[in-house]
């Protein structure tokens, strides 16, 4: 599941107990694995109970028909896909998102769908029932139908609290929002809130991964907050990267995912974790926790220092008579810069 293979036609096996097939002629990949995920839900039902299953895809491409002639990216794009799914071993685990925002109500959807059992938490009653009966606090393409169907099968459920259930979860993520103080600094109160709520509620070791945009070193404030649980939790810097208007097909088909850890075994388990997401290429950035922080504001102030230039660049070409989208088109040409 989860592998970025080309438009064209191919037969995929999902194997967990029972095989289910499917066929698939020129689908995107991403409309493909969500159909064999809803095949898979209506072949078994619900997916309760099951801790541990292997994916098993055999990708067989039409072009190798007698007669007809060998695509060799498609044979590469197979022998490429091949290697990682040998490797690829799923785990279903226990995640819980904290924040039924833009980030929280996207990574908990997303994560679902590749088969983990989600909660996502909020501390608003009223919009997590709303979230409960399918009503959305916004408007993003693709994601309305991810959670129904995700919440039909069991692995997506709401919540003003984690609960009992989800105390011995693998991975929380915080989501929670960072609004600007008045004197213009992050406010992180809602993350050390949330960090407060997982050392009293949490039962087994797990991790603690930061999505939401935090000053450095911030992953070092809520270590400290995390030091009263009752068992060892270790924080994780994973910053998000969506696109407002193409957050779907940003999760399921990402430029890049960041990991700032600092033990190997929190690495491994995102790894782990986001494997289905890299099957045909490496997407990982892995690198320390302060670092994955930077990355997320510098990759911000890129993206903002641009569009500043830009406005820049159309007032002076008013001010000269010169036409913008010929100077954009032109500046853009240049790798080095890009479009």
């Amino acid at each position: 599941l989860g592998y970025a293979a080309r438009p064209r036609d191919y037969l995929v096996v999902i194997g967990d107990g029972r095989e289910v097939i499917g066929r698939f002629a020129r689908a995107a990949a991403s409309t493909a694995t969500h159909v064999a995920r809803e095949a898979l839900d209506r072949h078994r039902g619900p997916r309760r109970g099951a801790r541990e299953r292997v994916v098993r895809c055999v990708i067989r491409e039409r072009a190798n028909r007698p007669g007809r002639p060998r695509d060799a990216h498609l044979c590469q794009s197979r022998a490429l896909a091949r290697r990682n799914l040998v490797r690829y071993r799923q785990t279903i685990m226990k995640l819980v998102v904290l924040g039924a925002g833009y980030v929280g109500l996207v990574s908990g959807t997303g994560l679902a769908e590749l088969g983990h059992d989600v909660r996502v938490v909020d501390i608003d009653p009223e919009r997590v029932k709303r979230l409960s009966d399918g009503v959305l606090p916004f408007y993003e393409p693709g994601l309305g139908d991810l959670i129904r169907r995700n919440e039909r099968s069991g692995r997506l459920t709401f919540a003003s609290e984690i609960g009992e259930e989800f105390s011995e979860a693998d991975v929380y993520f915080v989501c929670v929002g960072t609004p600007a103080a008045e004197n213009g600094d992050a406010d992180i109160s809602a993350v050390l809130a949330a960090a407060d709520k997982i050392a009293r509620i949490a039962r087994k070791p797990a991790l603690v991964a930061i999505k939401s945009t935090v000053p450095v070193g911030t992953c070092d404030a809520v270590e400290k907050r995390l030091a009263a649980a009752h068992v060892a939790l270790e924080v994780v810097s994973n910053p998000e990267f969506l696109k407002e208007g193409d957050a779907v097909a940003d999760f399921f088909k990402p430029e890049r995912i960041v990991l700032g850890a600092e033990s190997d075994q929190a690495r491994a388990l995102l790894r782990q974790l986001y494997a289905p997401l890299q099957l045909s290429g490496e997407r990982l950035v892995v690198t320390d926790r302060r670092s994955s922080e930077l990355i997320k504001y510098a990759s911000n102030a890129m993206l903002a220092m641009r569009v500043s230039f830009m406005n820049e660049l159309s007032r002076l070409c008013d001010a000269t008579g010169a036409d913008v989208h010929s100077v954009r088109l032109g500046v853009g040409a240049d790798k080095r810069i890009g479009r």
